[in-house]
């Protein structure tokens, strides 16, 4: 009886511990700003030295695109499954559970790619197959949870400014832990960082047991001719996250450490640091047509990269296409959450978005690779981002 009466003191104390879990949930956006910060710091940690390290240990620059084709094919595939588990079975924070899982899953594949170089591609398709799982939830959470004034310039850029942050110390600390532990030190804070992030989304208060979803309507916005130029953009940006990998490879070829290439990237997010909070405030208050200026610069650095030898012309080169960036991708992500919140399911647009995004990227990896062995790759790989920035002209918030 007195062991009866223990155990259900336990069970009260207990709950009464959730009880006050449950009252102290994070509001607004608070938990995604969090969760941005962590997840972001995880991936910094990692995402410029990965096309370097498949490249170091396989010794061919296509294998590097050929990873990069399976990973962006496995995000087109797993996307509209996402939604449907989304819709059906799954909550947002399940969802974003499942993909922390996969992204570990990932870590361990990349790891052993190390001794056999199957394991790259392995790697490649879990890792492209936790995106949706992770950026869904993380979208509909800004969608839902913004409730100030019905824009996002602001929000999105205080996102930018902890993403930044992170990404501005991050590949400083990933270099360095590369070059004095290996890159499987690199690995496991990242793996930590990812397991962090998802503490802050599970303790907000968005949390629907179901998210409305059509694949039907997906189609029909992919296939139609409302919002062209947004859908031109999705495209553009595709092509311009295949030339990013690139300039990564450019500088290693030409420095040969991973400590100045995560300290070139590192400074240059750093210098730029300052110019996010004023931009998403001047996104809100003039509209979006900064991001014409940006796509003008953006354009210009592009073509004129190849042309970079020195650490200081890669560190100029690097901070200006981070500038261009931020003069884009604040208003244009601004726009996207603006549009998927004037839809029935804001999942139509999000959806439509990454498979677009990423079926650009995987067409613009199959050419690089068919590049990859002749004195073309640089020029067309710089020529892909000039295409794709230009692209994305014109997504300023009017009407066409």
């Amino acid at each position: 009886m007195k062991g009866w009466k223990i155990w259900k003191e336990n069970i009260v104390f207990n709950s009464k511990i959730l009880s006050v879990f449950s009252r102290r949930r994070f509001s607004g956006l608070r938990g995604i700003y969090l969760a941005t910060f962590f997840l972001n710091f995880g991936l910094a940690l990692l995402d410029i030295f990965i096309p370097v390290f498949v490249w170091q240990k396989t010794g061919q620059i296509g294998i590097v695109f050929g990873f990069y084709f399976i990973y962006y094919l496995a995000v087109v595939l797993a996307t509209p499954l996402a939604a449907t588990l989304l819709k059906k079975f799954i909550s947002p924070d399940y969802a974003y559970f499942l993909s922390v899982l996969g992204r570990l899953t990932y870590l361990f594949f990349l790891f052993l790619g190390g001794q056999n170089q199957l394991f790259f591609f392995l790697a490649a398709f879990f890792w492209g197959l936790t995106i949706p799982f992770c950026w869904l939830p993380y979208y509909l959470t800004v969608v839902y949870e913004e409730k100030e004034d019905g824009f996002f310039g602001k929000e999105v850029s205080y996102m930018n400014l902890l993403s930044s942050l992170a990404a501005a110390l991050s590949p400083i600390l990933g270099g360095l832990l590369i070059a004095l532990y290996g890159a499987g030190s690199a690995y496991l804070l990242a793996g930590f960082f990812f397991v962090l992030s998802f503490l802050p989304l599970y303790f907000d208060r968005f949390n629907p047991s179901r998210v409305e979803f059509s694949f039907k309507d997906t189609r029909f916005f992919m296939k139609g001719k409302q919002e062209k130029s947004l859908k031109r953009a999705f495209w553009g940006n595709g092509l311009e996250a295949v030339a990013i990998l690139s300039w990564p490879l450019f500088i290693f070829a030409n420095l040969g450490q991973y400590q100045a290439l995560g300290l070139i990237k590192g400074l240059s997010i750093l210098f730029s640091f300052l110019l996010m909070i004023w931009i998403g405030r001047l996104v809100d208050r003039r509209g979006k047509k900064i991001i014409n200026w940006g796509v003008g610069l953006n354009v210009f650095n592009w073509l004129w990269r190849i042309t970079a030898r020195t650490p200081l012309g890669f560190f100029i080169f690097d901070f200006l296409g981070t500038v261009g960036s931020i003069l884009v991708n604040t208003p244009l992500q601004a726009l996207i959450y603006e549009k998927a919140r004037g839809r029935y399911s804001p999942l139509e647009i999000l959806v439509a978005r990454q498979m677009i995004t990423n079926l650009a990227a995987a067409l613009a990896c199959l050419l690089l690779v068919f590049f990859s062995k002749t004195s073309f790759f640089w020029p067309v790989s710089f020529f892909l981002g000039a295409l794709g920035a230009a692209l994305v002209y014109g997504n300023d918030g009017q009407k066409e």
